[in-house]
């Protein structure tokens, strides 16, 4: 266990970019898997914040992120999936 006190100065008003683009990501697995931690989270909640944390792309993997996000939107309908109980 480490610890580390955490000084006002070091809390930001905003998440970074990094982690909006994490969040982003993880939205869309879980929309994927049928959404059943992403709330009222949709397709196009996760493409807005993948967009504004996009960033630097230098391979395009973002650009490609983007465009999964918009297929998973089209084949879907807008609606997450519905989850599959293995």
């Amino acid at each position: 266990l480490l610890q580390k006190p955490l000084t006002r100065k070091q809390i930001h008003t905003q998440a970074s970019p990094r982690l909006r683009w994490s969040a982003a990501v993880a939205a869309y697995a879980d929309l994927l898997r049928g959404g059943t931690h992403s709330g009222n989270y949709s397709w196009n909640d996760v493409r807005a914040l993948a967009a504004g944390a996009r960033g630097e792309d230098r391979w395009g993997y973002r650009a490609e992120f983007l465009q999964l996000v918009d297929k998973a939107r089209e084949v879907t309908g807008g609606q997450p999936p519905v989850a599959i109980n293995e």
